[in-house]
Parts: C-alpha cells; structure tokens; sequence
C-alpha cells in the first residue's frame, strides 16, 4: 500500500508466511493473497491482521484468487476450487 500521497510504499504483509506471492485480489474492503505453497490469506483492515483460509484447501499452492458474489474462486496447482464465503459483516 502507499501512503503520504503516494509518495512511499507500506509494507502490509510482513505477518504472512513466506516470502513468494503468487497471487492477489481485492474488493472493497478484503484483500485476499495466495502465498506459493502457504495457502490462500484474508485481511479486513489494511494488513493489520491476517486470517488464514486454508481449512480443507487441498493444495496450497494457490495461483490464482477471484471473488464473485459470495463465491471465493482458487486456482492451485491441482486444479480450480470454489468455496462460498460468508459476507465480511457475518451476512
């Protein structure tokens, strides 16, 4: 993320596991990253806390991320994976 005008960089991510990352989605208020070989991660605030989505994910080697509707879209190294994700707000 940048702040000051854009003028400098903020490192978000220095809680997530490893260093590869592979892949990134962003909505309005979610940022999703798929971290090579690490799983697939969720933060609601900026970077300040990370959840780890990697429950019952068969491979962690996430490629690809994309969120439509409710519906959370993975792409490992096995194949594409759809999980229905509950709305930020507990909806």
């Amino acid at each position: 993320m940048t702040e000051n005008g854009k003028k400098q960089w903020k490192d978000i991510g220095k809680d997530l596991p490893g260093k590869k990352i592979n892949a990134i989605h962003a909505t309005e208020n979610e940022l999703y990253v798929g971290v090579y070989d690490q799983g697939i991660f969720l933060t609601l605030d900026e970077g300040e806390h990370w959840e780890s989505l990697n429950a019952n994910l068969p491979d962690l080697k996430v490629q690809a991320i994309l969120k439509m509707n409710e519906h959370l879209f993975v792409g490992t190294d096995v194949g594409i994976l759809k999980k229905k994700q509950k709305q930020p707000n507990g909806r």
